[in-house]
């Protein structure tokens, strides 16, 4: 082909020879364009795999985190109603003290828990003794006079002694 290029075996020969030669230089042109299409089409396919990869890790990781965020505020509600719970325990606990401590058995401030009443002694009523105006002589009016027996004011008697004399009772005992 080289020497039908340089016309040693004619101008017919060294025309078809510069035909071939530039079919030759088209088809090689045509192959290597071809080959960088592909190589750019791989390329691409691989910036493509590699773009998928990136997002489906960074997908992964996002759905890790709120996987850890959730388990994290969880495990807060958690600690949260924990503290609430053993509060409201605590309280009811407290409560409950507090009611059996008002249910048990106080000492009387009166007696001081002798069973007796300081005023009265324990026999739950109180003498008074009224005078009469004038001894001997017979009194004009019917007035109430001498001793009487009235309810002791500090252990729950009603009597105050006033009725005797005409008057309600000033203070109930």
């Amino acid at each position: 082909l080289r020497a039908d290029a340089q016309g040693y075996n004619g101008r017919w020969k060294q025309n078809r020879a510069a035909v071939l030669v530039e079919a030759r230089k088209y088809q090689q042109f045509e192959e290597e364009r071809q080959q960088q299409e592909a190589n750019e089409e791989r390329e691409l396919l691989r910036e493509q795999r590699r773009e998928w990869w990136r997002r489906a890790h960074e997908e992964q990781q996002h759905k890790q985190q709120e996987v850890a965020e959730k388990s994290a505020a969880n495990l807060r509600a958690m600690k949260v109603a924990g503290i609430w719970q053993s509060l409201g325990s605590r309280l009811l606990r407290e409560e409950d003290n507090a009611l059996q401590r008002l249910r048990q058995p106080r000492q009387c401030e009166e007696c001081r828990g002798s069973g007796r009443c300081r005023l009265c002694e324990g026999r739950g009523h109180v003498a008074a003794i009224y005078l009469a105006p004038s001894v001997g002589l017979t009194p004009r009016e019917t007035r109430f006079h001498g001793k009487a027996f009235y309810g002791c004011s500090a252990c729950g008697g009603e009597r105050d002694g006033g009725d005797a004399v005409g008057r309600a009772a000033a203070k109930v005992g």
